[in-house]
């Protein structure tokens, strides 16, 4: 397989993709994605070899192993709350069972131990969720949790839906991330195709139409010129980073 060369380098695309994601994990109320969780599914992406044909174990393994935990969680969350179990011990002893099932069912997907990464992180990103009692929220990812009777039953549930969003975002930041560094190949540009500059420009779109729509700094109203400012100077940084490679590559070319 041919090298790839970035145009744009690791370090800058890897910050844009970071302050692309900001908006989905923290504007969106209740409905925020769990971004943290997301980070872990974008290095996997860099650990299956930066190729779009590995997402579809991301978006497998990772969700079947937070499925796991989720039935964990419901017979969990029934045994303490509805039967009044100690919470130590039945997640022990459940823990146990539950490991060692989700473990076994790994062992029976073709290549799954190859590519267990991906699954038993979205196994312990659930637990991260579950045993932090992290509610929903801003920055959180918690997912719209309910209250009430059936919470117990419900809640695993919504969790197990918002981590699975975290990694298959995940897995599409790490795509967006090695996309726009727009590689090239001995000197010719590696052909993005129009479903790529889709995906780019609506995530692009939609990040900043989040940012616009619920961020107090880009408010009319609630700005102020310090912020103003700061936003101006951010802009041109990144302005200035992609053209400045592009300034780089034109003088290596034409030397």
């Amino acid at each position: 397989m041919p090298e790839e060369t970035p145009r744009v380098p690791l370090w800058l695309a890897v910050a844009i993709t970071a302050f692309v994601s900001v908006p989905f994990g923290t504007l969106l109320g209740v409905y925020s994605i769990p971004v943290w969780a997301s980070f872990i599914a974008w290095a996997e992406y860099f650990t299956f070899g930066s190729s779009p044909g590995q997402l579809k174990w991301i978006y497998g393994l990772f969700p079947l192993g937070a499925f796991t935990m989720a039935v964990f969680g419901t017979v969990n969350n029934y045994v303490v709350d509805v039967m009044g179990v100690n919470l130590v011990a039945s997640s022990a002893v459940l823990l146990f069972v539950m490991v060692a099932a989700a473990t076994y069912l790994l062992t029976r997907i073709p290549n799954g131990m190859d590519k267990s990464l991906a699954y038993f992180n979205g196994l312990s990103m659930f637990l991260v969720l579950y045993f932090a009692g992290i509610v929903g929220g801003p920055g959180t990812g918690g997912g719209p949790l309910v209250s009430g009777d059936l919470a117990w039953l419900v809640n695993p549930w919504i969790r197990w839906v918002w981590i699975s969003l975290a990694g298959v975002f995940g897995g599409f930041l790490g795509w967006f991330n090695i996309l726009i560094t727009f590689p090239e190949v001995d000197g010719e540009p590696v052909e993005v195709k129009p479903w790529e500059w889709v995906g780019i420009g609506a995530t692009v779109g939609l990040c900043a139409l989040l940012w616009v729509l619920y961020h107090p700094w880009f408010s009319v109203l609630d700005g102020t010129p310090t912020q103003f400012l700061a936003i101006v100077v951010g802009i041109g940084a990144l302005i200035l980073g992609f053209g400045g490679q592009a300034i780089r590559k034109s003088r290596v070319q034409t030397a």
